[in-house]
């Protein structure tokens, strides 16, 4: 290491932790402002104007490396700038994605926020790759700042986020770039104090902005954005973290009750609420309880069904949320609760801030409560409880295809199946759709958690029923007995449900209340369950096949005819089929796409001195084929690595976090060690390191499930050191193809090297979203298998048998 270049490193190190947490940021902001996490669509904008960045090098080489003292420090101090303002302007524009099917301005919209987001990326990545290029044949000491600034910011942001406002993150994000300029100046400018001190200055005034400037404003289809136009509605607490923020509101003008799914035929009147919100959307409420007399009302929904055909002793409420479900468990006389609850800032709200009754000791009940989900019980031991119920889910605008229900998967059935007792019973509560197709694609996945249970009948099983906004459905460790369906038939006349299924079921008893024209539910239960389920998954206009942790998508339920066949009656009402998160993947891959092939291929193509044209130009068509295949590879590997992480580390935003960064730490390490292994070995051997890659990349989803059983109870930060572990050696090997080709390209076809990174950025930023439309339609496991066949393909052409140019 040269000690004279320690401000040079240090300088890369922050832009690199800079650029990370600005990528994780994103994925908070988005959830904020629009839709839900979409890990896919960051990481693509922050490859585009990697790949821009590329482009930018490679036209100015020269003239940058002459004035490397300079144009370090400015971008950073454009980094900084850039950062906080473009991302600003970006989710302040008027985007809803809701209405990309009839407003021929959202599309434009949505480019523009894409270009805008990948702007202070590009400033990023030109001062890093060139810090890369002016090193020579000694980059070590800067891939490893590179690498340890990455690894510094996936920290750094999570941590930030736990303990400021997102708006106020994103200002400090943006002053460290501008710290970053100032290292970079007084290191390189013979250390100009006065020129340093500048960008100080300039670091302090992003970091005091207003957080309201810079905090996005909920799109207006959000529920939060909807309750506060009603008079008299005002906000009287709120939470942030690194999972989102939590909004509480009170109105005593008009009081919230909020009850979905209680009967219109009894029930006492809700008391006053106050509504609860995660991230402007997900709306829940909050009992304010004078007397608990005036929670009869939790009596009087499809919810209470499981409690009316056997008060429990011991009840598992699944994301318990805002407590509803407790306190239904606690009306039960159930003597032990333990409640899971994924959000600590949703706890602690209601706890310390509305000061709501305390989940504790209840009399005679003990209450527990754990920030975890279910499938990561504190206790591996906890078990035998009459009762596991899944909580209602919040009520929402529309979840987004790629968000994965792994608590409600075959695998998570079965696990919590092994936590009941021997009489035990699994309820779901769920929203009514219609057409029918999460109730019945639930059912579906409950019917298959019996069959892999060896029950040969799963019918007896089960239990459906319906009201006039929810369900429930159940799910039986015994046949039911004829005393439970005599409850169900009571329940059913008191609460005015209809049924769907349970072991008896009569024609009359179904669609008698809550009638529809079709009665979807009825005749898809009576197919499901019937001898020949697969006949008719097949047929029906949306997914029905049981959700597993390889394919967790529940809330992807519409099949590509149905969506065309929406959008070709979308003036005739056909637009309910339509679901926006969809339309926005595909738009977004249209846009990336068309983007990358301008701004990165095209530009690329030229600095060869030729056309884009492949044919008659064999090395060429063989470069095009390698680093499209190792581009589209690595995002396939990388997406599925971050779904997957969701599930062993149990939260979104830190699952992404620790991907990204470990993808990039370790892949860093492996082209690091290519050099080295290139210096041995010659022609280096690129067919041996594709079949290794494929080989290990194999074994993760195996590897995944394993290490879900090992770690399930283990802590946060365990789990997040597991996750690294499992994909480190993975991603060390797929740091070695990219030099590795451009080594072979600078002794066969020199020219071709800009072609190379150009084609290998546009497939990289495709790839981000093409990946997560691929795991929609086949999985994580097929994902998995696409980037293992990639590597081989990109081998097979072997660029080091190309002839010399």
């Amino acid at each position: 290491v040269d000690r004279a270049e320690t401000p040079v490193y240090a300088a890369v190190g922050l832009l690199s932790a800079t650029a990370l947490g600005l990528e994780v940021l994103l994925l908070r902001l988005f959830s904020l402002a629009h839709w839900p996490f979409v890990a896919h669509m960051v990481i693509s904008i922050a490859l585009l104007g990697i790949g821009v960045s590329g482009v930018v090098i490679a036209f100015w080489r020269e003239w940058l490396l002459r004035n490397f003292a300079q144009v370090l420090p400015v971008c950073g101090l454009l980094l900084g700038v850039a950062g906080p303002v473009c991302t600003s302007l970006a989710l302040k524009l008027p985007l809803t994605p809701e209405a990309l099917v009839w407003d021929p301005l959202q599309p434009a919209l949505l480019g523009a926020s894409y270009l805008l987001l990948a702007i202070p990326f590009l400033f990023a990545a030109t001062a890093i790759g060139l810090a890369l290029i002016r090193s020579g044949d000694r980059p070590g000491p800067i891939y490893a700042a590179d690498l340890f600034g990455a690894g510094l910011g996936s920290v750094a942001i999570l941590a930030l986020l736990d303990s400021v406002p997102p708006g106020r993150a994103l200002a400090l994000v943006g002053a460290s770039g501008l710290v970053a300029g100032a290292i970079g100046w007084f290191g390189l400018n013979d250390r100009s104090r006065h020129g340093a001190s500048v960008f100080v200055v300039f670091a302090a005034v992003v970091a005091l902005a207003p957080e309201p400037l810079l905090r996005p404003n909920p799109s207006e289809y959000k529920p939060l954005t909807q309750y506060l136009r009603i008079p008299g509605a005002t906000v009287v607490a709120e939470r942030t973290g690194a999972e989102g923020v939590v909004t509480a509101v009170a109105n005593e003008s008009v009081p919230l009750r909020y009850a979905p799914g209680m009967s219109f035929v009894g029930g006492r009147e809700p008391p006053s609420q106050t509504a609860v919100f995660l991230d402007a959307d997900s709306l829940q409420a909050v009992d304010a309880v004078p007397d608990p007399a005036s929670l009869a009302y939790l009596d009087a929904s499809a919810a209470s069904l499981p409690y009316r055909l056997r008060p429990p002793e011991s009840v598992l409420v699944v994301s318990a949320g805002s407590g509803t479900e407790v306190n239904r468990a606690l009306r039960s006389g159930a003597r032990r609760i333990d409640a899971l609850e994924p959000s600590a800032e949703i706890l602690r709200l209601i706890r310390d801030d509305l000061r709501a009754p305390p989940l504790a000791d209840r009399g005679k009940s003990v209450v527990s409560v754990f920030v975890t989900d279910a499938r990561h019980l504190p206790n591996a031991n906890m078990g035998g409880y009459d009762l596991v119920v899944y909580a209602l889910p919040p009520q929402t605008s529309g979840q987004h295809p790629m968000t994965p229900a792994f608590e409600l998967t075959v695998e998570a059935l079965l696990m919590l199946g092994d936590r009941l007792s021997g009489s035990g019973i699994l309820a779901i509560n769920l929203w009514i759709d219609l057409p029918a197709r999460r109730a019945l694609r639930l059912l579906s996945t409950v019917t298959e958690t019996l069959r892999r249970r060896g029950i040969a009948d799963p019918a007896s099983h089960i239990a459906l029923l319906r009201g006039w906004q929810t369900a429930v459905i159940l799910m039986s460790k015994r046949p039911f007995s004829p005393e439970q369906i005599a409850r169900v038939r009571t329940s059913m006349q008191e609460l005015a449900l209809d049924g769907v299924h349970f072991p008896g079921i009569d024609a009359a008893e179904t669609n008698r209340y809550n009638r529809l024209s079709t009665d979807w539910f009825r005749e898809g239960a009576s197919a499901l369950l019937g001898p020949h389920p697969d006949r008719f998954i097949r047929s029906y206009k949306f997914h029905l096949e049981p959700i597993t942790d390889a394919r967790p998508y529940l809330y992807h339920d519409t099949r590509w005819s149905t969506l065309f066949e929406g959008l070709d009656l979308r003036e005739s009402g056909g637009l309910a089929l339509v679901p926006p998160g969809l339309l926005v993947l595909v738009a977004t891959l249209v846009q990336a796409s068309v983007l990358a092939a301008l701004l990165v291929l095209l530009p690329m193509a030229l600095t060869s001195g030729k056309t884009p044209a492949l044919a008659g130009d064999p090395p060429r068509i063989a470069t095009t084929i390698y680093f499209s295949a190792i581009g589209l590879g690595f995002m396939f590997f990388e997406i599925a690595a971050i779904q997957r992480a969701t599930l062993l580390i149990g939260r979104p935003t830190y699952s992404a976090a620790v991907v990204i960064a470990g993808f990039l730490l370790f892949a860093g390490m492996g082209a690091l060690a290519s050099r080295r292994l290139a210096q041995v070995s010659a022609p280096y051997p690129l067919t041996g390191i594709a079949v290794v890659i494929a080989v290990v990349g194999g074994l993760i989803p195996v590897g995944s499930q394993l290490a879900l059983g090992l770690i399930e109870s283990w802590p946060l930060w365990g789990r997040i050191m597991a996750t690294l572990a499992l994909n480190a050696p993975l991603a060390f090997l797929l740091g070695f193809p990219f030099p590795a080709g451009l080594a072979t390209l600078a002794v066969n076809a020199p020219e071709l090297r800009p072609w190379a990174w150009g084609v290998n950025g546009c497939a990289s930023v495709i790839g981000a979203i093409l990946a997560a439309i691929v795991a929609l339609q086949i999985g994580l496991d097929g994902v998995t298998l696409l980037a293992m066949v990639l590597y081989p393909v990109a081998a097979a052409v072997r660029l080091d048998r190309q002839p010399a140019r």
